[in-house]
């Protein structure tokens, strides 16, 4: 029930990242909150409908200055097909509709902003699987509102390395490897990594 309140402030305040600021705590692990398959899937549709108000937005304004209406669409088509945020929420609603939706690890980026006690922004949805040994990182998604002037990406980074420990290493996906063209910058968060077989996975190093 605890969560739900927080989430109750990040309604409010999720789309008006505008001039706030973030840190890193002291323990980077602590910014990453773990919550459920409802909750994510909550936060999740917040950020598509805010993506898709945008979006339209857009359409909006080019369509008034539009002079070949085939053409339009098919443009408007490949911009939302080529949105790396709306895959990636695409490709958590294949995690949510097969079996494995609640042995997943769901967790909300979460730092405080600067000058407040309080973490009521989630910045990023992360999910994860997990054995014996590994972590593996399925997918990120940013809080559509989240630019590197709030906070950079290689906080994010930091935070996923700080889950490491000697017996649980952090995997990083193939596919995620596309993601450099994400409006915010995340390119750091790939920018070192290794080939594992195991699970055809890539492996982060430091």
């Amino acid at each position: 029930m605890k969560f739900f309140s927080i989430i109750a402030l990040f309604i409010v305040s999720s789309y008006a990242l505008h001039n706030k600021i973030y840190k890193t705590s002291k323990l980077p692990q602590n910014d990453l909150k773990v919550i459920n398959a409802q909750q994510t899937n909550f936060i999740k549709s917040q950020w598509y409908n805010k993506l898709m108000e945008d979006i339209e937005l857009q359409q909006k304004d080019s369509w008034e200055n539009c002079k070949d209406p085939l053409a339009w669409a098919n443009n408007q088509k490949k911009t939302i097909d080529s949105n790396p945020i709306l895959k990636h929420i695409n490709k958590l609603e294949t995690y949510f509709q097969g079996s494995k939706k609640e042995s997943l690890l769901y967790l909300a980026w979460m730092p405080k902003e600067i000058n407040s006690k309080l973490s009521k922004d989630v910045l990023s949805i992360i999910i994860c699987d997990t054995d014996d040994s590994n972590i593996y990182l399925e997918c990120i998604i940013p809080n559509p509102s989240w630019t590197s002037d709030n906070i950079p990406s290689t906080e994010l980074k930091k935070c996923l390395y700080a889950l490491e420990t000697k017996k649980n290493i952090l995997i990083l996906p193939t596919f995620l490897m596309t993601l450099k063209i994400f409006v915010i910058n995340l390119n750091g968060l790939y920018s070192k990594y290794s080939y594992n077989h195991h699970h055809n996975h890539n492996q982060f190093h430091h």
